[in-house]
């Protein structure tokens, strides 16, 4: 499941399972006493604030790390998309380059 804050809840009776948090899912008791599953997902290059913040507290420094990762990764993209732009005007101006030379 993807997309910013879509959450899947799913109830079990209480006598399926304790509360216990596995794999990105919680569960916990709802008000009649049974189970309840919830999960979110995100989708894009960053996690939304609240799971970076949660994230800085269990490692000091994640969040600059996201950032930083972030920016390093934008950069490389920016980088290979401009090689594939010259490439491919280089191609549009004659084909390879060495054969363009004789055509002038």
């Amino acid at each position: 499941m993807s997309g910013k804050g879509k959450h899947k809840l799913r109830k079990l009776p209480a006598k399926h399972a304790a509360p216990a948090e596995t794999d990105g899912e919680t569960e916990s008791f709802g008000p009649r006493g049974e189970v309840v599953f919830a999960r979110s997902s995100f989708s894009g290059p960053m996690p939304p604030p609240d799971l970076v913040a949660q994230y800085e507290e269990l490692l000091p420094g994640a969040a600059k790390f996201f950032f930083v990762t972030l920016d390093r990764q934008t950069t490389h993209r920016h980088a290979l998309e401009a090689k594939v732009i010259d490439a491919n005007i280089s191609s549009e101006r004659g084909g390879c380059g060495w054969r363009s030379r004789w055509r002038s």
